[in-house]
């Protein structure tokens, strides 16, 4: 006999699947305890200034969504260039794998900014349904807008959005930073596992390349 309370699963599970080897090693999605945070430049405190002192490091925005988000690293470096007329990235020579392109919507048309879709590559799955809130990382220092939204479970991709200005000026998103950081809305303990696994990528990405339809079907293939 099953019993529902015994079987229901109370935690939030994330498996991130890609088909490089050593993005697994260098830049996975973790949770976001475990992000690097180098490129702060923190100095090392005293005793006095750590009693006295409120820091970042206290900061209770930052500290609450350590365990209870995970963060996507920038996988390769690239530079965004742009002008009033039009944009470009260029990434290290024999990079492939990033891809950026214009988003074309017939209603959501800002005067003055570009708006560019970034593909990142890593493909989800979620053991239940869940909603989550997707926006720009807390330590994202690049100065790149990234709105923020929600996504859900269903969908096994971590696509975001940068917002360009349309005019003269040049952005550079380095290698790991962080980039974009994701919450669930449940109070669920999360746990996040990163895996090299280029047969599961394919399987996610042809069902996200196949769609039947014209608007987006939710599959529960996507939930473990």
């Amino acid at each position: 006999m099953k019993l529902p309370f015994f079987n229901k699963r109370k935690y939030i599970e994330i498996k991130a699947y890609t088909n490089i080897k050593w993005y697994v090693d260098e830049v996975p999605v973790v949770l976001t305890k475990d992000v690097q945070t180098s490129h702060l430049n923190t100095p090392k405190l005293t005793p006095e200034q750590k009693k006295y002192t409120g820091t970042f490091n206290t900061c209770y925005g930052r500290l609450a969504g350590l365990r209870n988000s995970f963060t996507l690293q920038n996988w390769c470096d690239h530079d965004i260039l742009a002008n009033e007329d039009k944009w470009r990235y260029v990434v290290p020579q024999t990079t492939q794998t990033f891809q950026a392109i214009p988003h074309k919507d017939l209603v959501f048309k800002p005067d003055g900014m570009f708006v560019t879709k970034v593909i990142p590559p890593w493909r989800m799955e979620c053991n239940t349904d869940v909603d989550f809130i997707l926006g720009s990382h807390i330590l994202n220092t690049t100065g790149l807008t990234i709105p923020t939204g929600i996504i859900n479970s269903s969908i096994p991709v971590f696509n975001y959005f940068y917002y360009i200005p349309k005019q003269k000026t040049t952005y550079h998103i380095p290698y790991k930073m962080p980039l974009i950081q994701i919450f669930p809305l449940s109070d669920w303990p999360l746990y996040v596992e990163s895996e090299y696994n280029p047969t599961k990528f394919e399987e996610i990405q042809q069902v996200v390349y196949s769609q039947p339809r014209f608007k987006w079907i939710q599959h529960n293939r996507f939930r473990k």
